[in-house]
């Protein structure tokens, strides 16, 4: 049901601002980082990547049986499905690249198997602010 924006409730309501306008905010506020789009995702929508692929490898340990159903169902963690969180994913990788092609946020691909990168991943995609 619509409601009129000359309504109190409208007036009253908080302004989320924009996928991109968020992604942008939280790049600007640490310029000299560059983040993962997962990392951008938990700070502005609310994600939780970590707990979702702690979650899938406990999965894959069950299925490979790795680990008893009992130690399956003790560690599971609740949350979003981790469909929701591709789709979250994907929809704020689309707004990011808008604004690389704004030229308002800057990308690379960083190989972090010949690099001081933390991660167990090979080629990891990073987004930080352009410094204008």
């Amino acid at each position: 049901m619509p409601i009129d924006t000359d309504s109190d409730a409208w007036e009253r309501g908080e302004d989320i601002g924009s996928v991109a306008a968020n992604a942008l905010e939280f790049l600007a506020a640490s310029p000299d980082s560059a983040f993962r789009i997962r990392e951008i995702a938990d700070e502005i929508l609310g994600t939780d990547f970590e707990t979702m692929e702690s979650n899938s490898r406990l999965h894959d340990q069950y299925d490979a049986g790795e680990i008893a159903e009992e130690e399956y169902h003790d560690q599971w963690e609740d949350g979003i499905p981790s469909t929701t969180y591709r789709i979250d994913e994907t929809y704020l990788e689309l707004r990011l690249r808008r604004l690389v092609e704004q030229e308002l946020v800057e990308i690379r691909s960083i190989d972090c198997s010949e690099s001081d990168v933390p991660t167990d991943e090979g080629v990891v995609t990073y987004y930080t602010y352009a410094l204008v």
